[in-house]
């Protein structure tokens, strides 16, 4: 069958036309990138359209063109890829659209034994209009043609889009839920990744990936952001982007051009200036976090002091303690354990990710916890980067892995104390005084090389181990009196103050900047 196989070499437009012929056509991959095939071909009729993405199967192919399919083809249903399987692979033809993976996904063609293969990159590579650079894996042209459609649109003054790292949590959801108690009368989207997410029946739900988001980011009058916009959203006249980052009141590692310049990725500096620069307000919690995201952001606008809309839910722990214990079916008895690490990228100009590689033990710091009579539950929250690698990590039966849950502020609202390394989720249990130890093995290799701290790490009012006989020595000698006159005067010297009332100060503001439009 080898001699089958199309060559790179033969990846042209005609050829595809030739092979084509009295062959069943399957699209496999959708995406912005598959307009251009129907550029050239209209009105072609599809056998199956796959996706390896489970959130994409079901969907439509519409939901991911900007309008150049015809009607039937547009309503094809995306399938998984056994459905091609149902297929004679001598009877197909199968054009693989997606832009950034086609290598990976002509292999896996080829793994199941079709052969007949062709990619949309290839044969566009003599065409620099449509290739030219990449934007998040996607043709930097497609998605600036397809936002200059969108800036077309009217503009609605009611419409708040708010999106927070692609999940419904964080200082969105708090001020979110906060807005919907003064506001009925504005509109606001959220951008999922997930749209089975829990969210009030007055939040109307859009995919990321999906095009509906470009439209209702193109036609809002106001954006709130927690992360960063695209490259290809440009803000309009008179649209308004007020940033509210998704970190709390203080936070231990650099950010926007500082962080990019240290690790010295080019592509990550362009997408942080072109951010920065659409922002017109921006929510901070304490004069720390002012500073450093002027100097981060090199930003010279605005600010609003709120607090930490997300840590509101800390001065509430038992509605979220019994929730937690309700859904991992832990007896309410029993004292949490939280341990939420950071992920390790490695040290290089782009992030290499891995399976967690630094876990305490944990069977000794349950005998010294237990030591106070109490019986403990071990809280295992990984990063999202790296929590799908990290499913094998062995673990005791007391030890839950939680690292799916949707919003992590609840588990820590649940918790009863916090283990984590360079992760600024440290401060937030530290808001209510809750104790949090650091387990640092590799605090040497990790602050000199993958990421440059904003505050001395020895200066923090935690307990710092770096192995694990300092973590239990550092948990039987904790005294709450010690620890809390550190804390105090932690807070202070950064400016923080957090009272429990940052969502409602957020979402009043919010409020009067859109009163002269609601």
């Amino acid at each position: 069958m080898e001699r089958d196989i199309i060559s790179d070499y033969e990846q042209t437009w005609d050829s595809f036309a030739v092979q084509m012929k009295n062959k069943k056509l399957v699209i496999f991959g959708t995406g912005i990138a598959g307009s251009v095939f129907f550029m050239r071909y209209p009105d072609i009729s599809i056998a199956l359209v796959i996706d390896n993405s489970k959130k994409k199967q079901g969907h439509y192919l519409r939901d991911f063109l900007f309008g150049y399919a015809n009607q039937d083809s547009g309503n094809q249903e995306i399938k998984s890829f056994d459905e091609i399987k149902g297929l004679g692979a001598d009877e197909c033809i199968v054009l693989v659209t997606a832009w950034a993976s086609y290598s990976d996904m002509m292999r896996q063609l080829r793994e199941n034994g079709f052969y007949c293969c062709f990619s949309l990159k290839l044969m566009e590579t003599d065409n620099p209009t449509i290739t030219g650079e990449t934007v998040q894996g996607y043709p930097r042209y497609l998605k600036e043609m397809y936002s200059a459609r969108c800036r077309e649109m009217e503009l609605n003054p009611r419409k708040l889009v708010v999106t927070d790292m692609g999940h419904y949590s964080g200082h969105g959801k708090a001020i979110t839920e906060q807005l919907l108690k003064i506001r009925r009368d504005i509109e606001i989207v959220w951008v999922l990744d997930d749209l089975s997410a829990d969210t009030p029946k007055e939040v109307r739900k859009v995919w990321t990936e999906s095009l509906q988001y470009h439209e209702e980011m193109a036609s809002a009058g106001y954006w709130l952001i927690g992360s960063n916009i695209w490259l290809t959203d440009i803000k309009r006249p008179g649209q308004t982007y007020i940033h509210m980052k998704h970190w709390a009141s203080v936070t231990l590692k650099t950010f926007g051009f500082d962080f990019y310049e240290f690790r010295g990725i080019e592509s990550g500096l362009e997408v942080t200036r072109h951010d920065c620069e659409s922002i017109d307000y921006l929510i901070v919690g304490s004069r720390f976090d002012e500073d450093t995201c002027r100097r981060g952001y090199h930003y010279d606008g605005p600010v609003f002091y709120a607090g930490s809309p997300r840590s509101d839910i800390l001065f509430e722990p038992d509605k979220y303690k019994d929730k937690i214990c309700r859904q991992y079916k832990i007896e309410d008895t029993r004292k949490l354990l939280l341990y939420a690490p950071t992920f390790r990228g490695g040290t290089g100009k782009e992030y290499i990710y891995d399976s967690c590689s630094v876990i305490p033990d944990f069977t000794k710091i349950k005998k010294i916890l237990e030591q106070g009579g109490d019986e403990w539950v071990v809280l295992l929250r990984l990063h999202p980067i790296v929590a799908q690698k990290s499913q094998g990590i062995p673990r005791d039966d007391f030890v839950i892995d939680v690292s799916a849950y949707e919003d992590s502020e609840e588990l820590v609202a649940a918790c009863d104390m916090l283990i984590s390394d360079y992760s600024s989720i440290m401060f937030e249990p530290a808001f209510v005084h809750k104790p949090v130890f650091l387990y640092a093995p590799d605090k040497a290799e990790y602050i000199n090389h993958e990421r440059k701290l904003l505050i001395d790490y020895d200066t923090l009012p935690f307990d710092i181990a770096e192995n694990d006989e300092e973590l239990c020595r550092m948990m039987y000698e904790f005294r709450q009196q010690e620890y809390d006159n550190r804390l105090d005067a932690f807070f202070e010297k950064h400016g923080v103050h957090e009272d429990g009332h940052a969502g409602e100060r957020a979402a009043n503001y919010i409020s009067e900047l859109m009163k002269g439009d609601g």
